[in-house]
């Protein structure tokens, strides 16, 4: 094993401690244990992508790019350094020769900096990257169990940190790495400003927010609309109570999805709600000319509205169930809720998104067991 590749190891799971702390002995043992599964994971990525496809890979693809750029930063850090990051946020810049910004482009920019700091190593950036996805996931989990039971908590662990398919793939130099840990971020950035009421959260907000858009922005949209739906729920359901229709947020949580929605179209044209079936005809054209180790059935290029378009998800959902091993892991992550959870529902209590009432309901007993 490379000495940086264990330097990165050690200082990873100082970080990660220290990111640890205000959770209780149980919660630091489980977040430990999957971020010793994601180093592990990154040595897996490192292998097949070094042995089995022998360096032709998208990760190899960003190095070969990234190797040039951190070789500029040598050069001269002080020039060049603002310009890359300029460059990775898709912005005008001055960097010696031209290349297209997008997802990519910024895959390459952060592959830059990273061969700077730790070298060229495949191994080496993937360990680097894989932090950055766990801690993401530690941040869902950190949302996770404020608003649920503390009996709950042991199953929001496990569903949120141990998601065997999740930990594979961002556990590599990947897109998916980066977008799942600056989404940590952004939610749980904008959980607490939600909360608090405070401006110290708007840095982790716009922090995770840009970092999302710059990688992968269509996640940005399913994220408005979720925002939008707690704040709505978080007011229309409060103290533990029956749900209450409350106009002054609905119409707020309306507002909010519709014009986040509209906002994120004029900022991605091609995201965009009348664009959206031209770019899904866009990738079908690219994908049937991709050859590789997979086999990828797609339609024709035709152009298609959006309607005909999604009659294809019937036929996605059924190709995507052929997978026994997702369908297990879907059904095991899901049943790992089911007995908490069903029990938390007869009590009408535990799912609400106050803390209060969470906290109430521990103490009140439950209709349906006697039980407190």
């Amino acid at each position: 094993m490379e000495f940086t590749a264990v330097i990165i190891i050690l200082l990873g799971a100082a970080a990660a401690v220290v990111a640890c702390r205000g959770l209780d002995a149980r919660e630091r043992r489980y977040a430990m244990i999957a971020f010793a599964a994601h180093v592990l994971m990154s040595f897996v990525h490192w292998g097949l992508e070094e042995f089995f496809y022998q360096r032709v890979s998208d990760a190899y693809s960003y190095l070969a790019i990234g190797a040039g750029f951190a070789r500029l930063l040598d050069s001269d850090f002080v020039r060049y350094a603002p310009e890359l990051a300029r460059y990775a946020l898709h912005l005008d810049n001055t960097l010696p020769f031209e290349m297209t910004a997008s997802g990519t482009g910024t895959m390459s920019a952060i592959a830059g900096f990273i061969v700077f700091l730790v070298g060229p190593s495949l191994l080496s950036v993937s360990l680097f990257t894989t932090w950055l996805s766990w801690f993401g996931q530690l941040c869902f989990y950190r949302v996770a169990r404020e608003e649920l039971d503390p009996v709950d908590h042991k199953a929001a662990l496990i569903g949120l940190l141990y998601v065997p398919s999740v930990i594979f793939w961002v556990s590599g130099f990947a897109k998916e790495s980066f977008t799942l840990g600056f989404l940590g971020i952004l939610t749980y950035s904008t959980y607490r400003a939600w909360h608090a009421r405070s401006l110290l959260h708007l840095g982790g907000v716009v922090m995770g927010g840009v970092g999302v858009a710059m990688v992968k922005p269509y996640t940005l949209f399913p994220f408005v609309l979720g925002v939008a739906a707690f704040i709505y729920a978080d007011r229309a359901w409060r103290d533990g109570g029956p749900v209450r229709i409350r106009p002054a947020y609905l119409v707020l949580a309306l507002a909010l999805a519709v014009g986040g929605v509209a906002a994120l179209g004029n900022l991605f044209p091609e995201l965009g709600a009348e664009k959206v079936a031209e770019t899904l005809s866009k990738q079908q054209v690219d994908w049937r000319g991709t050859e590789g180790g997979s086999n990828i059935e797609m339609v024709g290029g035709d152009e298609r509205t959006l309607a005909q378009q999604l009659e294809f998800v019937p036929l996605a959902l059924a190709n995507s169930s052929r997978s026994w091993a997702a369908v297990t892991e879907g059904l095991l992550w899901t049943s790992s809720f089911v007995p908490r959870s069903s029990s938390s529902v007869r009590c009408s209590w535990s799912f609400s998104p106050s803390r209060s009432a969470s906290r109430r309901a521990t103490s009140a007993p439950c209709p349906a067991t006697g039980s407190r």
